[in-house]
């Protein structure tokens, strides 16, 4: 009886990363042929793994990943609000993340709160400063406050990072 115990804690941690290994390949799936049903099966392989190894913070943000895709197929506000939440457990797993930032600002800009899709995406821009994405958000952003300015200075920017 103690063996087959111990053999099962043994397992634990590839069963752990089986689930993770099944979210991310029903996610590309999910997104790629727009299908919620898979995005929904997809999250609960990521919730099965977030119960296995609660510390790491990955099953999080794919998690929120797929929350975030099924809300842009389905437009059904509590999906986004999970994807937040999502977003936010992985971020408090791993604070330094410049992807977590991008996906919250994404969250944020979905909910119309754009003051905060900014501050997120600064901070992603601030944690990964050669990467494009959060620039371009933020212009968009900036532009939609009426910020033409601060987003004319974004641009540029990013016009340096492309030579």
């Amino acid at each position: 009886m103690e063996e087959s115990i111990r053999q099962a804690q043994a397992f634990a941690p590839w069963e752990s990363e089986l689930y993770f290994i099944e979210g991310r390949m029903k996610f590309s799936l999910g997104k790629k042929g727009k299908n919620p049903d898979i995005l929904k099966q997809a999250a609960q392989a990521f919730l099965n793994h977030s119960h296995m190894s609660p510390s790491d913070p990955r099953p999080y943000f794919w998690l929120g990943n797929a929350r975030l895709a099924q809300f842009e197929l389905t437009n059904h506000q509590a999906l986004l609000r999970q994807a937040k939440e999502a977003y936010q457990k992985a971020a408090s797993k791993d604070p330094s993340n410049p992807e977590v930032k991008l996906q919250l600002g994404i969250v944020a800009f979905y909910s119309n709160n754009i003051r905060e899709a900014i501050k997120e995406w600064e901070n992603a821009s601030y944690l990964a400063p050669k990467d494009k994405a959060p620039l371009k958000n933020l212009i968009v952003a900036y532009e939609k406050i009426g910020k033409t300015k601060r987003a004319q200075q974004l641009r540029q920017g990013l016009e340096r990072l492309k030579d």
